[in-house]
């Protein structure tokens, strides 16, 4: 049961790719309750990645905060020190960041209670110590358990124009290792004078450490990326330093799905112009990303984005029927988590959302639920196996 006479806090953080399912499930939980949600910057719900919600029990009114980070960074925060300079905060939602605006803000910074996450805790940086910070064991939303809520699906995706269809495990590790490769690795036209550049996802993000994962390059290894300013200007990534992470030049990437599938929409059409970079590499150049399927497909406002070829994988098409029968498998299975030092309040929130999680759909990114799967994995980026 969900009871409190006392008004308390709660915050959320965790995996932006499932933004779409987990948004409807705690707008779910708090509407029934007489309560409501206030997303930042009049976002859609699907889309929010700030938000606001209250409910109410025992005539005692309950905020809950939500910000998603990335599974990295919600793991972080749940799962490190309550108290302590070694304490990971999050900027949640305030009148400071009302707008979206979180740069420098300091107001309502705090740690998580319960975490959204694309992968096992196990797979994560923050499993039990790193960079001499001990981090403890989550709890599934169920009190035991990985809290498994669902399945979360990616794809690697290019501009409409490129002539590339597919991308195999072993393609995909080499973009990953060289940051750009030529277009006819990728269909075998020897005639192709092409190339493609990689954007990708920074090592806050699930999304990166199951992409990366799945294709064998190693969860937590570093890449090379790119950036694209314009339709004239793509560099490698900056380096920057990401919750005490430092990525050097082209290990980092942009901080949600949603930025880099508007990486394709910065130009009308794609190749960008020839020679872009100016290094008589390639006469033409395409762009190559990955995201959660929901930001790889729609905008912000839930349209579907136009310019976007989905590329098959290891020569399985993206539908949701190959993800369910076991074929297609760029998948990884949804977590929530709670920190047990929560208050009896959030866990009994993360419980009853997780519960929703399981029935609920979300059309932004189709989420696909786990009485809809014919297949199974024991962890992330195992072996898939049928269970028809």
């Amino acid at each position: 049961s969900i009871a409190s006479a006392s008004a308390e806090d709660i915050y959320i953080s965790g995996a932006t790719a499932y933004r779409g399912t987990a948004n409807a499930a705690i707008n779910a939980f708090v509407t029934a309750r007489g309560g409501s949600i206030t997303t930042s910057n009049n976002a859609t719900l699907g889309s929010a990645s700030l938000l606001k919600a209250t409910f109410t029990t025992n005539s005692a009114v309950h905020n809950i905060y939500v910000r998603w980070t990335g599974s990295e960074g919600g793991i972080q925060s749940c799962a490190g020190p309550r108290t302590g300079t070694n304490a990971v905060t999050v900027r949640f939602y305030n009148a400071d960041v009302a707008a979206g605006l979180v740069t420098g803000s300091t107001n309502n910074a705090k740690v998580t209670d319960i975490a959204f996450s694309d992968t096992y805790q196990s797979t994560s940086l923050y499993a039990k110590k790193f960079a001499g910070v001990s981090y403890t064991p989550l709890k599934g939303y169920t009190g035991t358990g990985d809290g498994i809520v669902g399945v979360n699906q990616f794809a690697f995706i290019t501009g409409s124009n490129n002539p590339a269809a597919n991308i195999s495990s072993m393609q995909a590790r080499t973009l990953l290792a060289n940051g750009n490769v030529p277009t006819r690795l990728l269909t075998g036209n020897t005639n192709e004078t092409s190339g493609a550049y990689l954007v990708g996802r920074n090592s806050d993000s699930g999304t990166r450490l199951s992409v990366l994962g799945e294709v064998g390059y190693g969860a937590n290894s570093k890449p090379q990326q790119y950036r694209v300013n314009s339709k004239t200007n793509i560099e490698l990534f900056p380096a920057e330093t990401i919750n005490g992470l430092a990525l050097g030049l082209g290990e980092s990437g942009y901080a949600s799905g949603g930025t880099v599938g508007e990486v394709f929409t910065l130009a009308a059409n794609y190749p960008l112009s020839d020679d872009v970079l100016g290094d008589g590499t390639y006469i033409t150049n395409y762009v190559i990303g990955y995201a959660g399927a929901g930001d790889a497909l729609a905008n912000s406002a839930g349209a579907t984005r136009a310019n976007i070829k989905v590329l098959s994988f290891n020569g399985v098409p993206f539908t949701m029927e190959n993800i369910q029968n076991g074929t297609y498998s760029l998948w990884m299975y949804e977590h929530l988590y709670f920190n047990n030092a929560a208050t009896t309040l959030a866990k009994a929130v993360a419980k009853s959302i997780g519960d929703a999680c399981l029935t609920t759909a979300s059309a932004r990114n189709a989420a696909v639920r786990m009485t809809d799967m014919a297949c199974e994995r024991a962890g992330d980026a195992a072996p898939v196996t049928t269970t028809y």
